[in-house]
């Protein structure tokens, strides 16, 4: 009998993350709840009414985030000013010189070792210098590992 006790009455309403009623404009906002009966209140609706023209509804930390998203977007949605586009800055001579030496030509130990490999595989295939394709190369890689 006194699990079932009239004073502990279960929360009605939506449940928040800490425990507390939801924000319901019937009930909490008074413009609302006047409306609902008629009458009319002269003063602005409850901060988290979304009949309120200032905020929507939005408590203020998303309000700034909305500000936040805003000029994100206006950042990255704008054209690139002209010192930004093609820019060499960062294109100096000693950065470019390792892309244009010449490189150094495979060992023969390395290509022996690749010969080697690829005959001991059941396609036999010769390694040479002008006639490696890439199914030969994948078919070497996959028997190393």
């Amino acid at each position: 009998m006194q699990a079932s006790s009239h004073r502990k009455k279960p929360k009605v309403g939506q449940q928040t993350l800490f425990g507390t009623v939801a924000f319901d404009p019937l009930k909490d906002c008074p413009v609302c709840k006047a409306k609902q009966f008629g009458r009319s209140v002269h003063r602005a609706h409850h901060e988290r009414c979304i009949n309120n023209r200032k905020t929507r509804g939005m408590s203020a930390s998303t309000l700034l985030l909305r500000q936040e998203e805003k000029r994100l977007e206006m950042h990255f949605n704008a054209p690139l000013a002209e010192e930004e586009k093609c820019s060499g800055k960062h294109a100096t001579p000693e950065a470019v010189q390792p892309l244009f030496t010449p490189r150094e030509k495979l060992s023969t130990t390395t290509t022996m070792a690749l010969t080697q490999i690829s005959s001991t595989t059941t396609t036999t295939t010769t390694m040479g210098e002008n006639d490696v394709t890439a199914a030969d190369m994948c078919h070497t890689v996959t028997n190393i590992l």
